[in-house]
Formats: structure tokens, C-alpha cells, sequence
């Protein structure tokens, strides 16, 4: 049940970001496919570039925060790689590792 309640909110999120919620098809085990000529948005999980694909092998117990970036913040911050949006997923074991570093 929580694979299929992230499926449902990553497609969210990424259609936030612009993309019609048709073009994006996620199933439990899969990775996320979105359609092709479709702006896509950037992904990073903790700190690094994640292609969209990978998307799928992530667990939801794992991810602490989602923040979905849009408009000219995400220029800003990401550079063009950016304009379509930015989806920044945080696990718990990375959160945990920057507070230990004092990060």
C-alpha cells in the first residue's frame, strides 16, 4: 500500500512541476516513465542528479522530505538543468549523516 501511496505522490509531485498527470505512469517496482517531448523536470535525491528512471526503486519509508522548486528559483539555484522545475527528495539516512556532520 505505501509503494502505491508514493506512486501516487511522486506522480503528483511531478505533475505540479508541469507535466499533464497522463504522462507520467508509475507502478511499485518499476521505474517512472515519463512520456517522450515532455518537459522534464530535474530530480536530485540527497544532494545528487537522479534520472527520472531510477525513481521507482526508491522505498517510501526511506524518503524524509519532497520539495518540488519551480518558476525562477529553480533557474536559479539548478541552472538550466533546472527550468522545468526541480523535485528534491531527502531520505532519513542522508538527513541523519548531515546532522552528524553538523551540515
Amino acid at each position: 500500500m505505501k509503494k502505491y501511496i508514493l506512486s501516487f505522490a511522486l506522480s503528483a509531485l511531478v505533475a505540479s512541476v508541469g507535466l499533464a498527470q497522463d504522462t507520467v505512469r508509475v507502478k511499485p517496482s518499476q521505474a517512472v516513465q515519463l512520456a517522450p517531448n515532455q518537459p522534464k523536470p530535474l530530480f536530485i535525491l540527497d544532494d545528487v542528479e537522479l534520472p527520472g528512471s531510477d525513481l521507482g526503486k526508491l522505498e517510501p519509508k526511506d524518503i524524509e522530505t519532497v520539495e518540488v522548486i519551480k518558476d525562477a528559483k529553480s533557474i536559479e539555484k539548478y541552472g538550466e538543468k533546472g527550468k522545468n522545475g526541480v523535485v528534491i527528495i531527502t531520505t532519513k539516512k542522508y538527513k541523519e549523516k548531515k546532522a552528524k556532520a553538523g551540515s
